[in-house]
């Protein structure tokens, strides 16, 4: 498991440093000012900072955790104001608070209080209400204040789909024209509106990197700056010794060492604006998502007006005014006085300047619109228990290859017990792939061949013998008392 996380971890770090070598880094235009919450921070800044905090009810929440520790330890906190005023960007390191008897304590909570009420809405890059759950026990703040988080995450990947869809030719946009046909939604359960522009597992277009359209957390905040703004959010200090006082004046970076010195002051400045960054950047997500919104109902409302009139004019499918319809719409009402039209969609009311498309039914429509394939829904196979079993004994078989790749037998008393074998071999501190016995030999799977002469040579050539058996456990007792534990052995120096 740790060998994955760390392959996992090399790999982003790659990815990350060609990013570097191909973008130009994110900025903001907009300046920002940094403020620290610690045991030093003064009671006027506090104050100013409570007085903005007050002025608005969008702030954006991002938090970190020490990589060695896995301890919350800073809570990054943007209070949303509107251009030209300057940013404020407020860190709280929480394990540089003063204590929870003083009175600059409270003054703390107070800010803490302003930010987490049920007033704000609370924007993060993911769930923000359990990250900030791992600060539970500094007394802060209450998470029930937080009503309703805006996953930011989340909704950047339905804006994106929205801004980019399918291309004429994906196949994601087509399906068959059996109507007969039955099919489930390849969508996860927010994407229940049928989103034409959803991911699909059988889009081919190039520019939608994510095809899963379960995987809803797919998108990564470096990548999203990427799509969103060709620019390169530097992420290379995600797993960072966080608990070390970034604030310069804690004076945690001193040191007699001039060069040490130097280095420490260098890789707070970096954790810091890694940190200013993580909220800039979704406040920059979330002002281009709302410039796009705002553009695209202006494109809405000057398309969609075919025949302006009064809102409160309102036609049904039973009686429309037909004298007051353009031609083309009077034509479309003729259409849908000639349907069949049941109880519920008889109360339907629309607007006069609704689109057509929208007014009538599907099925009054001669072309049908290309809309996401259909996907057969299979039942699920019901195994039966010899089946599981034979699947079971071909895996086991698949994997013991590879596991005795490189194997070492060794021959063993029988008289040995494989708890007996067990307690021996955690003792010798070896390192190996598996252990079976079978046959009275001992067989050892390994890595490679360098870890096989190396196992060699470290196993005593008496272990598991005879010899070795009375020498743990004695003659027989005749005694129902139990046996002793094998004691350890000591290995031998290695060469």
């Amino acid at each position: 498991m740790l060998r994955r996380i760390r392959s996992y971890y090399t790999k982003k770090l790659t990815e990350n440093e060609e990013l570097r070598s191909k973008l130009p880094p994110f900025t903001i235009d907009q300046q920002y000012n940094v403020y620290y919450i610690t045991k030093l921070t003064s009671r006027t800044t506090m104050d100013y900072l409570i007085n903005i905090i007050s002025s608005t009810t969008t702030i954006i929440v991002d938090t970190e955790t020490d990589d060695q520790s896995h301890e919350p330890a800073l809570i990054q906190i943007k209070p949303v104001v509107q251009p030209p005023a300057t940013l404020p960007v407020i860190l709280l390191e929480a394990l540089w608070l003063p204590s929870s008897t003083s009175s600059h304590r409270k003054k703390v909570e107070q800010l803490c209080a302003a930010v987490f009420c049920t007033k704000n809405t609370i924007y993060g890059w993911g769930d923000v209400r359990k990250e900030l759950r791992q600060f539970r026990h500094h007394d802060l703040f209450s998470t029930s204040n937080i009503i309703e988080p805006v996953d930011v995450q989340k909704e950047y990947r339905r804006y994106y789909n929205e801004k980019h869809p399918h291309e004429q030719r994906c196949p994601s946009r087509y399906q068959d024209t059996d109507d007969a046909a039955t099919f489930t939604l390849n969508a996860p359960d927010d994407d229940i509106d049928l989103d034409p522009h959803a991911d699909h597992v059988a889009c081919t277009c190039p520019f939608r990197p994510y095809k899963d359209p379960k995987n809803v957390t797919a998108w990564s905040l470096q990548k999203g700056i990427k799509y969103e703004f060709n620019q390169f959010l530097d992420k290379k200090l995600t797993r960072s010794d966080w608990r070390g006082g970034i604030d310069r004046e804690l004076g945690t970076w001193e040191f007699p060492d001039r060069r040490i010195r130097d280095d420490q002051r260098q890789i707070r400045r970096d954790l810091q604006q890694y940190a200013i960054n993580d909220v800039l950047a979704v406040l920059a997500i979330i002002r281009e998502r709302d410039r796009y919104k705002q553009l695209n109902n202006r494109r809405k409302v000057s398309t969609i007006n075919l025949a302006p009139s009064p809102p409160e004019q309102l036609m049904d499918y039973e009686n429309p005014p037909e004298a007051k319809l353009q031609p083309q719409q009077r034509i479309s009402a003729l259409v849908c006085e000639s349907i069949s039209i049941t109880g519920m969609e008889m109360s339907r009311i629309v607007h006069v300047d609704e689109p057509l498309v929208s007014v009538l039914p599907s099925h009054c429509l001669k072309t049908q619109v290309p809309t996401r394939p259909k996907r057969l829904r299979r039942k699920p196979r019901r195994r039966s228990e010899k089946s599981r079993l034979n699947s079971n004994k071909k895996a086991s078989k698949r994997h013991r290859k590879t596991d005795f790749k490189y194997e070492l037998v060794k021959p063993i008393d029988p008289q040995f017990h494989p708890t007996q074998v067990r307690r021996i071999r955690h003792s010798l501190n070896l390192k190996y792939r598996r252990i079976i016995i079978k046959d009275n030999r001992l067989c050892i799977g390994l890595k490679n061949e360098e870890s096989r002469e190396g196992f060699n040579r470290r196993i005593p050539p008496f272990l598991f013998t005879a010899e070795h058996y009375r020498q743990l456990n004695g003659p027989p007792q005749t005694s129902p008392h139990p046996q002793e534990l094998p004691k350890p052995l000591e290995l031998p120096d290695q060469q």
